[in-house]
């Protein structure tokens, strides 16, 4: 017999704890036959679970080794996307559709495959990445509608689940995430993208990394429509005060700075004495900034920060010229 619980979707029987539905099942990842997911169920939030195929229950990843049965929807909505899940990772490995990468100082693969996507004005894509952990155990991830930077933060995090790393595998995962001009040259990523001739995806590397020359920002520019402002040289690496940073105001400034691939660190309050967040700091040599800048420090404006990328280009029309 079922004795419901305050809580009406979930009930008590035979001594175990059922819950009838489950609201949203979002990114997957599966640890050998284990499939781990966050999910959101009534009244408990939003909490990551373990759930073994056949298993008609799903556990917290605390070790309490508390479990909570699955009624038919719940458990037909977990069912479905496990094997979702299956079906694309399949897909990614044996499908053909998907750039594969082979990684080999992590002794695992990145899939990639772009993808259209109307949230995206430039090229999305969808990524999985299969990797064995410090048991062994391989480790298979999901990603979708990533953008190139998205793409690469969300390997450096993921990787970061799989334990300790040799030597070699923290090399080749520091040349995924931080390559520069030198080591871009030993990037599985960027080999990949010149193995298969695509341009735009050397050039939005290169844009993540702060190393897009003026020709390659220009050609992303004019494959996408969009603005990308390029790298100024060293007599602008200096840090420029821009006024009164307001997400709603200047969402459109904020976007331009994130397509033109500027990197901007968050400053912490208790480290906040005499600067404020009203203003940003850019340098547009190195495209790095700080949500924050000095209280007494004196500010331009926005357009007077753009100003100074039209600036150098009418210098560079004069060099030409004379």
């Amino acid at each position: 017999m079922r004795n419901y619980l305050k809580n009406k979707n979930e009930y008590i029987e035979d001594g175990k704890r059922y819950i009838e539905d489950i609201e949203h099942i979002y990114k997957l990842m599966k640890f050998g036959d284990k499939y781990a997911f966050s999910c959101s169920i009534h009244q408990r939030g939003n909490r990551l679970y373990l759930y073994v195929k056949g298993s008609k229950y799903i556990e917290r990843t605390d070790c309490s080794g508390k479990k909570l049965w699955l009624d038919t929807a719940a458990l037909q909505k977990v069912e479905e996307a496990v094997e979702a899940f299956d079906e694309i990772i399949d897909e990614a490995v044996n499908g053909g559709g998907y750039t594969e990468v082979r990684v080999e100082g992590l002794d695992g693969f990145v899939y990639y495959r772009r993808v259209n996507s109307m949230v995206f004005l430039r090229r999305s894509f969808d990524f999985v990445t299969v990797f064995p952990d410090e048991n062994g155990e391989t480790v298979k991830l999901f990603s979708e509608n990533c953008s190139v930077s998205d793409m690469i933060r969300n390997i450096e995090w993921d990787t970061g689940l799989f334990g300790k790393k040799t030597e070699e595998a923290e090399k080749a995962l520091d040349y995924i995430c931080h390559s520069d001009n030198k080591t871009i040259a030993f990037n599985p990523l960027y080999l990949s993208a010149l193995k298969e001739n695509d341009k735009m995806m050397q050039c939005e590397l290169k844009l993540h990394y702060g190393i897009a020359d003026e020709d390659e920002c220009r050609f992303i520019s004019e494959k996408t429509g969009l603005r990308i402002l390029p790298l100024l040289p060293k007599e602008y690496d200096k840090s420029y005060v821009v006024e009164a940073i307001d997400e709603n105001e200047n969402s459109e400034f904020l976007e331009l700075l994130h397509h033109s691939g500027y990197k901007i660190l968050h400053r912490p309050y208790f480290a906040m004495m005499n600067s404020t967040h009203k203003n940003i700091s850019l340098n547009p040599h190195t495209k790095t900034g700080v949500d924050a800048a000095e209280q007494d420090a004196e500010a331009i404006t926005f357009d007077e920060f753009l100003a100074l990328f039209d600036e150098y280009e009418k210098s560079k029309l004069q060099l030409t010229n004379r």
